[in-house]
């Protein structure tokens, strides 16, 4: 909260009208970067409250917003920074709870990602919040629909293809290899591969213990779920 008092007041200090500026022509360079730097101050505040659980929708909502004028705000500025934008912002459709919207969504990030990554070779530094953003939105759609006759299973395989190619790419990042494998053993559990999911998310459980500690929140939910794994394995057995 302290953090987000903080980003606000800065908004309103660097340019609280920033949200109403549809364009940068007619703006000198100063105003253009005082502009910007007042939507990153909003974008922050945002972020400081994102893993609140009552957060209300408007927020969200708000957040929506901020992030589109970021994008719309750095395109004409000179910076293409498109497909980051379109990550953050299918990961706010989820909390939302707009899944298809956000299925679809990202489903062309992804896509788009795949024809521009050849000729825009920076762009594999995101590849892995690409590619997790849209089998997460896979995986909610699934769980939204799961009491449906007839769920979407073709989204779960469609997650789990997605989380499998990705668990192949290295990674030094350990929050990033906790988190992949976190959703990874998510979507595995909802297919009953309870064995699999636990010979997974033990070592990454150990390194990241042993990275990040016992208080980091990647830790605490992947030994929430690894929790829930072994549960499910003993009704089984």
């Amino acid at each position: 909260i302290i953090l987000f008092e903080m980003f606000i007041i800065l908004w309103k200090l660097y340019d609280p009208h920033c949200l109403t500026r549809q364009n940068v022509q007619g703006i000198n360079k100063r105003q253009v970067k005082a502009t910007y730097t007042a939507l990153s101050c909003l974008y922050a505040a945002f972020h400081a409250v994102d893993n609140i659980s009552s957060v209300p929708f408007y927020i969200n909502y708000s957040f929506l917003r901020v992030i589109f004028c970021l994008k719309n705000f750095s395109k004409q500025s000179g910076v293409n920074k498109d497909l980051f934008f379109d990550v953050e912002a299918g990961d706010n459709l989820c909390s939302l709870e707009k899944y298809q919207v956000a299925v679809d969504f990202n489903k062309r990030n992804y896509e788009k990602y795949l024809l521009s990554v050849s000729q825009n070779p920076e762009l594999r530094s995101i590849r892995s919040n690409v590619v997790r953003t849209y089998a997460n939105s896979l995986l909610q759609n699934f769980e939204a629909s799961s009491q449906i006759e007839h769920p979407p299973y073709h989204h779960l395989n469609e997650a789990e293809r997605l989380m499998r190619e990705e668990f192949l790419q290295d990674s030094n990042n350990v929050v990033d290899f906790g988190n992949k494998t976190h959703l990874l053993c998510r979507i595995l559990i909802h297919q009953k591969k309870y064995a699999e999911a636990e010979q997974i998310i033990i070592p990454c459980g150990k390194k990241v213990l042993r990275v990040l500690g016992r208080e980091h929140s990647v830790f605490v939910k992947l030994f929430s779920i690894h929790l829930q794994i072994r549960s499910s394995l003993k009704k089984i057995q």
